[in-house]
């Protein structure tokens, strides 16, 4: 008894801090969303000073925007490295774009996979675009198709926001298909079951998009017949693991 009484007091020390800012963290959260920054710019620097990631990046937003304090870009920037060297998402992308505005693709990249791979949408939607543009990786830009298609397919985004960027980023792949910008030589049956994909949330998209989807959809379907419609329909549901709303039995879009 008297070793684990002693070893609990020589934890207590390293215990404390990390308890005391997760507890300066939580009273900062309640002022910032009641809107009274000055009063919790002390708390979350407490926090943040202890190395609480979610203290650190509301730090890091604070100077950035010049709330209760003079704005820095610099230490916004530092805040956001810290917590972002934590895992902390929101502090990931926010580094990936510090990286990208003073021309640090590499580390830009690979800050903006980090928090793809932590489960963020619209860093997801910029990492795939960014490859798929060449941007990532210049010398072969279908290196970006697996990342986009695995953001095509993804099941249950949390939010209407991210619903959004999957939208996008299927409408993006299947405008590529239907143009044949990389050459992949689909068939006519697999980019009409692109199209059918991107209809089925083209409401989440800006409206000329919308149409162009229509117009895609209809010019290609002029060159299908009814079953090759419904092979496409079948494939797309297939590759959505559901079937497609938006088109009747015989594949045509409704």
């Amino acid at each position: 008894m008297r070793s684990y009484l002693l070893l609990g007091l020589l934890l207590l020390p390293c215990l404390l801090p990390a308890q005391s800012a997760d507890s300066l963290n939580q009273a900062s959260l309640a002022l910032i969303q009641a809107e009274k920054y000055t009063e919790a710019l002390p708390l979350v620097q407490q926090a943040a000073a202890l190395g609480q990631p979610q203290a650190q990046f509301h730090l890091g937003i604070m100077y950035a925007n010049g709330i209760a304090m003079e704005r820095n870009d610099s230490l916004a920037a530092h805040w956001w490295l810290l917590a972002a060297r934590q895992a902390w998402r929101d502090a990931q992308f926010m580094t990936a774009q510090v990286c990208f505005s003073h021309n640090k693709p590499q580390e830009g990249l690979s800050w903006l996979q980090a928090a793809a791979n932590n489960g963020d949408f619209e860093a997801m939607y910029l990492h795939a675009m960014l490859q798929l543009e060449g941007k990532a990786m210049p010398a072969d830009t279908l290196s970006g198709l697996p990342a986009a298609r695995a953001l095509a397919f993804r099941a249950q985004p949390r939010t209407h926001d991210d619903s959004a960027y999957v939208a996008l980023i299927r409408c993006q792949l299947a405008n590529a298909y239907y143009k044949d910008i990389w050459q992949t030589d689909l068939s006519d049956i697999d980019v009409y079951a692109w199209l059918l994909i991107c209809n089925e949330c083209k409401r989440l998209l800006p409206f000329p998009r919308q149409n162009e989807i229509i117009y895609q959809i209809e010019q290609l379907g002029y060159n299908l017949d009814s079953g090759e419609k419904q092979a496409a329909a079948d494939m797309a549901g297939k590759w959505m693991g559901a079937a497609l709303r938006n088109v009747s039995k015989t594949g045509n879009m409704e």
